[in-house]
Parts: C-alpha cells; structure tokens; sequence
C-alpha cells in the first residue's frame, strides 16, 4: 500500500506542477504592458486566449475514462426509466382501481400480516 500511495502522491503532484506552471506562464502573458508614455493610457489587447485543454488532451482524456461516459449512461438511461415509471404508475393509480386490486391480490396471495 505504501508503494503504490507513494506513487499516486508522485503522479499527482507532477501534474499539479505542471498545470500550475502553465497557468503561471499564462497569466503573465497575459497582463497589459502600460506604455511609457504617461499622457496616452491605453491598455494593450488581451493575447487570443488558448483553450485550456488542446486537443490532444482531451482525446487522451477521452480514451482513459471512458468508462465514467458509460456508467453516467447507464445511469441517466435508468433514472429516466424509474421516473417514466413512476408517472405512468401514479395516473394508472389515479384513473382505475388496477393497483388497489393487485395489491389486495398480492396480501392474500403473500399471507401477510400487519
């Protein structure tokens, strides 16, 4: 267990290195440079900013956890189901008495008792 923390630890401070760099590296190219005259004030146009994350990142983003894209799938297609679900039983129960039914059905047939 020690081994592999240490390792995490190490992975995980290099990449929080190297991000701090490159926003450091960012931001001070992108501050204003004030001119020497005094009398003008004018205020240099911001450098194009550049995405945060090019795209060779994301891809390789994209093919280390696509695993998280399919669970959140499965999972949104599951919550949309119950709710689906759950609107067609509540008008059922309102415009008929089937689930009454099947519910005295169900403590006959399970011998309940309460």
């Amino acid at each position: 267990m020690g081994k592999k923390n240490k390792k995490f630890k190490k992975h995980t401070y290099k990449h929080s290195s190297q991000n701090t760099e490159n926003r450091i590296k960012n931001t001070v190219s992108a501050q204003p440079q004030a001119n020497e005259n005094a009398d003008v004030k004018e205020i240099a146009a911001p450098a194009k900013s550049e995405p945060a994350i090019s795209v060779d990142e994301m891809r390789v983003l994209n093919e280390r956890y696509t695993y998280v894209r399919r669970d959140v799938r499965k999972l949104v297609i599951a919550m949309t189901t119950l709710v689906v679900l759950f609107v067609v039983i509540y008008y059922l129960n309102t415009k008929s008495d089937t689930l009454v039914n099947f519910g005295d059905w169900l403590y006959k047939i399970g011998h309940f008792s309460i």
